[in-house]
């Protein structure tokens, strides 16, 4: 029996009115679809699938990423009375024993949602347990972790698919052991029963296409909002020295009212931001991935509590924070993406109230990234190498079940690939391809201080040749990770506003028809409208660089009989006239009028909003990674990015998007 979603809102959530989307997406679920929402953090996720959750009879089983995350959620509904609970490596197995014995045999209040790691669908005993239970949906939080392009991509993500499939193909058992097959088939089609919804603050067009392809989801209703966060002024500076930086921080939390976040890329410049602050008389926590299950929770529980006022934190603190008088978040590293940087500037300004997100950085901290970005997508000769140590000893065809139980550091030291971040990059790439297995049960394990335990073979041992792993893929990883680095960079030190680079980047058309031209939100567009003219780095030219003269170019392609056929281009484009309409009229091939589109946009005539009608800017973006990975930003001879880009499984992307990425190269210099 569904209870009224109005009703639930009021009533359990203490809310008169849904936000801008939410009822849309909540009446999706409802009505059995699958449902991928896209809606940045802060924006009210949760409640999209936690009021049906409530409305449905049965349970919610809803898969996140972190221990923290579903910490959060759980106590925010067992507080409204809603009888909530997780199973994972933080509970005791008598626990999980009692909790699977509940779920089998609900009594007066049954459990309405169940929170689970992705890991947990390793366990056979829990999906018994569920495949007879009475579920009506399955959230996935944090869906781009299903994605193959995210950093975070966990491979037991892949098993939800086939879970789904197992419930959907198995009518739940009454409290007799009975299959209630009449029920079953009146209630639910069998074509549409249990729903999934998808929910992710930050993925491109790229990543939304990934997510519902590997969760194997059909007749998916898609919404996308609120990638325009109006309330939070976005600015940059850019500051060398440390000491500088440090009393900027300072100054900052200072003069801004309100708790805060400060972002660092290292646990070492944690450590000397949490110093100085603490020096400085500031009421002030820290978190990093590094320290111990008690003091995470007890660092982010001071910051809930207001114990502290600021926490500074690696990007390990945040996820499931709702805090709602964060007025700033200041990132005291240049971020490594701009998908991490979008969510964590999220966690100001939840209330609705002004705040501002700030980065102080320089060039130099580019160093702290491409390091992550390397360790991070090791290449080829370190994964074999890596391999040939945890397999050392043993001959090809053996296996023997072999054991290794050493730190990341150790491992690191004794194959000689070096740190351990590298170390525990190559055992994800090998653990993704089923190679070898981490922790006990399936859950990732770890204690204090000690990364890495239980790595286990699965596999015999092969020459370097037949190793199950796709290097063309591995290959395209690492390129996607360094395009997001080069987006970062842009994002920070090329002059321009800063909202109109996040709507193009997350290709939100919608807000970006609504941006005013000046934003007057943003650094750069603030200082526009004081009458402060940036000008763009003093990069030299592609000519300069070549050591030849451009004096009277200017003047003589002004002249051309090109400047004339792109300028009939863009009259008949302006017509709103299709590309091969275009053609047509002018007597030419498609091709051409491309060019001379992409010709136009590089000069500034045609804008990016203009292009982005013509094509995904997300295939602009990756050509234009690939171009400066592997050209270092020259491009000369187009048929050598297109095999690059089409060896990397992206033959979508044309020679049209191409030459828009070399256009905006061009523009640069």
């Amino acid at each position: 029996m569904h209870h009224n979603i109005h009703s639930i809102l009021k009533e359990t959530f203490g809310l008169e009115t849904f936000r801008e989307g939410q009822e849309d997406i909540i009446t999706s679920v409802m009505a059995g679809n699958n449902t991928i929402v896209f809606m940045p953090t802060g924006g009210g996720k949760s409640l999209t699938y936690q009021v049906p959750g409530i409305a449905l009879d049965g349970i919610t089983v809803v898969i996140s990423p972190l221990i923290s995350l579903m910490k959060d959620q759980i106590d925010k509904l067992r507080e409204r009375g809603i009888a909530s609970v997780c199973i994972n490596s933080s509970i005791g197995a008598q626990e999980q024993r009692d909790i699977l014995e509940e779920i089998r045999y609900p009594g007066e209040f049954p459990i309405k949602f169940v929170y689970i790691a992705p890991e947990r669908l390793n366990s056979e005993e829990f999906v018994n347990v569920i495949r007879k239970a009475r579920v009506s949906l399955i959230a996935i939080d944090e869906a781009h972790c299903v994605s193959q392009w995210w950093h975070d991509f966990r491979p037991s993500y892949m098993k939800i698919k086939d879970f789904v499939k197992s419930l959907r193909s198995n009518p739940p058992l009454d409290n007799g052991g009975r299959r209630d097959l009449e029920e079953w088939e009146e209630e639910i089609d069998s074509s549409s029963s249990i729903p999934i919804i998808a929910l992710t603050a930050t993925a491109t067009k790229k990543v939304r296409t990934d997510i519902i392809d590997r969760l194997g989801l059909e007749k998916v209703k898609e919404f996308i909002y609120w990638f325009d966060r109006k309330n939070i002024v976005m600015l940059v500076r850019e500051i060398p020295k440390k000491e500088e930086k440090l009393e900027k921080v300072a100054e900052i939390i200072e003069k801004t009212p309100g708790s805060g976040i400060v972002y660092a890329a290292s646990i070492k410049n944690v450590e000397e931001v949490y110093n100085y602050l603490k020096s400085k008389g500031i009421r002030v926590g820290k978190y990093t991935g590094s320290m111990d299950n008690v003091s995470r929770e007890q660092g982010q529980n001071d910051f809930m509590n207001d114990t502290v006022r600021v926490v500074v934190a690696t990007n390990a603190f945040g996820m499931g924070i709702d805090k709602k008088d964060i007025r700033f978040v200041i990132h005291y590293n240049l971020p490594g993406s701009i998908e991490g940087y979008y969510q964590e500037i999220g966690r100001a300004g939840r209330d609705g109230r002004m705040s501002i997100a700030v980065i102080l950085a320089s060039f130099s901290d580019t160093k702290i990234q491409e390091f992550f970005v390397e360790n991070g997508n090791p290449e080829k000769e370190d994964i074999l190498e890596l391999y040939e140590y945890l397999y050392k000893g043993l001959k090809e065809g053996e296996w023997k079940g072999k054991t290794i139980e050493k730190t990341y550091a150790a491992m690191g030291h004794e194959s000689g690939i070096g740190n351990d971040m590298k170390v525990a990059s190559i055992i994800k790439i090998l653990e993704k391809y089923k190679i070898i297995n981490r922790g006990i049960d399936g859950e990732k394990v770890s204690t204090d201080g000690f990364r890495g335990r239980w790595v286990t073979l699965l596999k015999n041992k092969t020459a370097p040749s037949v190793i199950p792993i796709d290097w063309v893929h591995q290959n395209m990883l690492r390129n996607e990770w360094a395009s997001k680095l080069i987006a970062m960079k842009k994002f920070l030190f090329t002059p321009q506003c800063r909202k109109r680079f996040i709507l193009q980047y997350f290709s939100d058309i919608t807000d970006l028809e609504k941006l005013p031209k000046n934003c007057g939100m943003c650094d750069y567009c603030i200082d526009q409208k004081k009458g402060i003219v940036r000008e763009r780095p003093k990069i030299a030219t592609r000519e300069e660089r070549r050591g030849t003269k451009t004096e009277g170019r200017e003047k003589k392609i002004g002249r051309s009989q090109k400047i004339d056929t792109y300028e009939e281009t863009l009259r008949l484009f302006r017509e709103q006239k299709n590309l091969s309409v275009i053609a047509d009229e002018r007597g030419v091939t498609t091709q051409t009028i491309e060019a001379h589109i992409a010709k136009l946009y590089g000069r500034g005539t045609i804008t990016i909003e203009e292009v982005s009608k013509l094509t995904a800017l997300e295939n602009i973006q990756y050509a234009r990674g690939v171009i400066q990975t592997h050209f270092a930003g020259k491009a000369e001879k187009l048929r050598e990015i297109k095999d690059i880009l089409e060896a990397e499984g992206r033959k979508d992307i044309r020679y049209f998007d191409i030459h828009l990425a070399i256009a905006q190269i061009e523009q640069e210099v």
